[in-house]
């Protein structure tokens, strides 16, 4: 039995297998989820929420496509106007990041901040521009987005999920100001996926994710796959869920492995 029981320790050990903690963000609830303006974390100025769980801090930007085209449009789908991503200002620039009771919201500089605008939506506003609104999550440490929460949604509610799995560090500037959404997928951003009719009455499970310290997670957007209707897509994020793992253990040598092994039957040996 003493063999059998500390073999299956050493097993544990040797296999690497990392310990797993699990968080759940609340952005309606959480007394610490306030909105914040300044230039703080390197996004630059505008509001954002600052929180911290489980020792992780998170920090939460809003951010629009409202830039108008130029130069960076040539052979772009997004400045061609028969294309069903055409947009006259593609280029992706910070918006407002607002706190309603159904969650957060965004209001970018083509909008007003009222229905179904206060959100992140794809609504078209008063300039006639389909805008695609997105929250930028960024964590001080590597995390996987397991759920996604939303409390209010408009007359659709499709979404969109990315996270960053690029080398580069891009914790000053996490898009340049010729970017658009398009540009991400050659830029180190990677589709984790695109889901339908996201309910309010339960979580949005987000499968196969890889671990990132940057998520942005928005209204649908046809950049990134799939070919739905868009410009009625309005959603109120309230929350994730998230997942981190602990280095795993390192995986002893082959050799002292089994010399610890043969010490171990010794030991049961001489108390028979």
């Amino acid at each position: 039995m003493l063999v059998k029981t500390l073999a299956g320790l050493l097993a544990l050990t040797a296999s690497g297998v990392a310990l797993a903690g699990t968080q759940t963000w609340d952005f309606v609830n959480d007394p610490s989820a306030i909105i914040e303006n300044n230039d703080a974390h390197g996004i630059g100025s505008g509001s954002y929420i600052d929180i911290t769980n489980d020792g992780i801090e998170l920090v939460i930007s809003a951010w629009s496509s409202t830039q108008e085209n130029g130069p960076n449009c040539a052979g772009n789908p997004v400045c061609d106007s028969g294309s069903n991503a055409y947009d006259p200002d593609p280029f992706i620039t910070r918006a407002a990041l607002k706190q309603y009771g159904g969650g957060l919201g965004a209001v970018n500089v083509d909008e007003t901040d009222d229905q179904p605008n206060h959100a992140f939506d794809s609504v078209l506003g008063p300039s006639s521009t389909i805008d695609y609104d997105m929250a930028l999550l960024q964590f001080d440490t590597e995390v996987v987005l397991t759920e996604l929460d939303i409390n209010w949604k408009g007359s659709d509610s499709d979404m969109t999920v990315l996270n960053y799995t690029g080398t580069s560090d891009i914790s000053g500037t996490p898009f340049s100001s010729s970017s658009n959404w398009y540009d991400l997928l050659s830029q180190g951003w990677s589709v984790v996926g695109n889901y339908n009719d996201v309910s309010t009455s339960s979580n949005q499970i987000i499968s196969n994710a890889v671990e990132s310290k940057y998520w942005l997670i928005g209204v649908y957007n046809p950049a990134f796959g799939e070919n739905w209707s868009v410009g009625n897509d309005a959603i109120k994020l309230a929350g994730v869920k998230t997942k981190t793992f602990e280095p795993s253990t390192q995986v002893p040598e082959p050799a002292g492995l089994a010399l610890v092994m043969l010490g171990l039957i010794g030991l049961a040996s001489r108390r028979k």
